[in-house]
């Protein structure tokens, strides 16, 4: 895998893998632009991955409002989550990727505590946060801890720590330094969603090639969306 690392100079790249949810994706990235800079500063990267609603339109909007961090557009036509995944990996210029679902809303502090785990060693390659949902209608009775635990990771301990397979992050919020690509590879374009196919497991695979090759995944529950 080809990256651009040689390159980096910002921090992070705050990245957003979007397709036909322009009606959220215009809140996440102003939200993402609020965030407190970790020292270095940050990009948000945003990779269509062809949309076929007013997406490319919503980004253009963000970047002629937002003046204190730089929006980047990117289309790949290649429909597939992992795809898109694997574009962010070849076009983003920080240090760390910090992946954010595009209907995310991370808090002030979130893309700092996520970079700052990454401080603690070389051997970090992948760090994950909190997530709490919000849901737009009233669950049903029978939503109960367990099925929310779909969207809302568990986590061994409240403060930051070291994890292993199954607990890992979920993908809504986690982050990978950019040199973990060019050590295990990037992400199965044949898992993670694509079109109307929802297999998802695209990073929790990417994170067990990470897990074997002898690096540490930390959690850090404060880093929150």
């Amino acid at each position: 895998m080809k990256t651009n690392s040689a390159k980096s100079q910002l921090s992070a790249s705050v990245v957003i893998c979007t397709r036909n949810r322009a009606s959220y994706l215009g809140n996440t990235i102003r939200k993402a632009a609020l965030q407190e800079p970790p020292m270095g500063g940050f990009e948000i990267l945003v990779v269509d991955n062809g949309s076929t609603d007013h997406t490319a339109e919503v980004v253009k909007e963000c970047w002629s409002s937002i003046n204190t961090v730089i929006v980047r557009y990117v289309l790949e036509t290649q429909v597939g989550l992992s795809s898109a995944r694997n574009r962010a990996i070849v076009e983003a210029k920080g240090r760390f990727l910090c992946f954010l679902d595009d209907d995310a809303v991370p808090e002030p502090e979130w893309l700092q505590r996520l970079c700052a785990v990454f401080e603690q060693s070389e051997q970090i390659m992948c760090a994950g946060g909190g997530i709490m949902p919000e849901y737009e209608t009233t669950p049903p009775a029978w939503f109960d801890n367990q099925c929310e635990g779909i969207f809302k990771p568990t986590f061994k301990h409240p403060a930051r720590h070291c994890t292993s397979y199954p607990y890992y992050p979920y993908g809504a919020n986690f982050a990978v330094r950019i040199s973990a690509f060019s050590i295990v590879g990037s992400f199965d374009a044949q898992l993670g969603y694509m079109g109307t196919s929802l297999v998802p497991g695209e990073e929790t695979e990417f994170l067990r090639r990470i897990e074997r090759a002898g690096y540490q995944i930390m959690i850090d529950p404060s880093a929150m969306v």
